[in-house]
């Protein structure tokens, strides 16, 4: 009798702490980001949707870069990207997988001061992440492979 009831304990104690780790997701949520590079600087705006009891969630966002003064490729870039961030676990910290495609477009400046922008282009992207909730809010860092743009290391908040 005490082992089934030493065993049903045990059971309910589980369950509790899974759930406690397991937090509600908002079925909408904004976020900002940015992160630091030794060739620039970035920052990320997005929103993500989020389907209830579910692992994979939609996300828009949009990034500028801008390379500093005196590298190699000084010149602002832009990306719009549409991905599918695929949560491995819903636990307060979560890892997830980025996958998606981003429209990229560069200002590029000539040797004389005239602006001229190179046409947008298509890339798939692809990255990881790991977000850890807190509250209503989430902090996440993620890095992302995006072909042209880069690889960006961005953290932020979203809410």
């Amino acid at each position: 009798m005490r082992r089934i009831a030493l065993i049903a304990c045990v059971g309910v104690l589980a369950l509790g702490a899974q759930a406690a780790g397991a937090q509600e997701r908002y079925p909408v949520s904004v976020g900002l980001g940015g992160g630091i590079q030794p060739s620039g600087y970035h920052g990320l705006a997005h929103v993500t949707l989020t389907p209830a009891k579910f692992p994979v969630s939609l996300r828009l966002d949009g990034m500028f870069a801008h390379t500093f003064p005196g590298k190699p490729v000084a010149h602002p870039r832009s990306a719009l990207s549409a991905s599918a961030l695929i949560t491995l676990r819903p636990w307060r910290v979560a890892p997830y997988l980025i996958v998606g495609a981003s429209r990229t477009g560069e200002t590029v400046w000539d040797f004389e001061g005239r602006t001229f922008y190179t046409p947008s282009q298509t890339e798939l992207t692809g990255g990881l992440g790991l977000g850890w909730r807190f509250g209503r809010g989430t902090l996440f860092g993620e890095m992302r492979n995006m072909g042209r743009f880069g690889s960006p290391i961005t953290i932020g908040l979203s809410f």
